[in-house]
């Protein structure tokens, strides 16, 4: 299984809403990710989604807890995301931090490592 399961349904009708989910849901271990396991199972009465403890872990000591949780949304999968990051952000005490001083703000650096001239100088250079 997933950590965290995402399950949507897409509009697909026309190019202005291709790509766009109607309905979203996310789910995840809140507690123990490691360990946390979800996933879609098929059964004889249909599908399922099954939530808990992966079956690799062999060893549960007394006084153990998990939990999980599930985020909704009825716009995009990225809305949805942005919910869960928000809600765990949230629970754990931690924030998002936007930087708000000039250089984070309108500078920007980096490598581009996927081009053609990158490490490969012109010879003789």
């Amino acid at each position: 299984g997933g950590v965290p399961l995402a399950i949507y349904t897409n509009y697909t009708e026309n190019k202005h809403t291709y790509g766009k989910s109607r309905s979203s849901i996310i789910i995840s271990p809140f507690t123990n990710f490691l360990v946390g396991q979800q996933s879609l199972i098929n059964t004889p009465n249909g599908n399922a989604i099954s939530c808990g403890i992966g079956g690799y872990v062999s060893d549960i000591p007394q006084g153990f807890s998990h939990e999980t949780f599930l985020v909704g949304d009825y716009s995009t999968l990225e809305s949805a995301f942005y919910k869960f990051g928000e809600y765990l952000l949230k629970n754990s005490g931690k924030y998002q931090h936007i930087p708000t001083d000039l250089q984070s703000q309108y500078l920007g650096y980096w490598t581009d490592n996927g081009a053609v001239y990158y490490y490969s100088p012109i010879p003789g250079k």
